[in-house]
C-alpha cells in the first residue's frame, strides 16, 4: 500500500493489523504515535508523522484491513467554566475509602449538576 512517497510493505501491515488489535483502548491519536514510534516514520525534521498515520488508519480500515474503534464525540468547554474545575487547591485525605463514599457521592452530584447544563448546550 503506498501513501505519499512511502510504500509499505507486507510485513508493514501485519504489523499496524497487530497493533490495531493489540492497543485497542488507545485513541486514534495515539495508536498513530505508537505505529509512527515503531515504523521510524518520520519526516525530514525529525518529527513523527502522525497525521499522515491517521490517514494511512483510515485507508486501511476502509480497505477492511483493520477495525479501529469508532470516533468519540469530544466535548469542548469554554474557558470560563474551565475555572469551575480548578484542582490547583488540594488537601490530603487519609482513610478507608468505603468512609470517603457519601462524599465522594455528593461530589458526583455537584459535579454533574455544573456539568450538566454545559452537556445540554455544547454549543453555546
Amino acid at each position: 500500500m503506498r501513501l505519499g512517497n512511502r510504500n509499505f510493505l507486507e510485513h508493514e501491515i501485519q504489523l499496524i493489523q497487530e497493533m490495531t488489535t493489540t492497543y485497542k483502548g488507545l485513541s486514534r491519536k495515539e495508536l498513530a504515535y505508537t505505529i509512527c514510534e515503531s515504523l521510524n516514520w518520520k519526516n525530514e525534521a525529525g518529527n513523527l508523522k502522525v497525521d499522515s498515520c491517521l490517514v494511512l488508519l483510515k485507508k486501511l480500515q476502509t480497505a477492511e484491513k483493520i477495525n479501529l474503534n469508532p470516533l468519540q464525540k469530544r466535548m469542548h468547554i469554554k474557558k470560563e467554566d474551565k475555572e469551575l474545575f480548578d484542582l490547583t487547591n488540594t488537601i490530603n485525605i487519609n482513610g478507608r475509602v468505603d468512609y470517603f463514599n457519601p462524599y465522594m457521592t455528593l461530589l458526583i452530584y455537584y459535579i454533574q449538576s455544573l456539568i450538566h447544563p454545559i452537556l445540554r448546550n455544547p454549543l453555546k
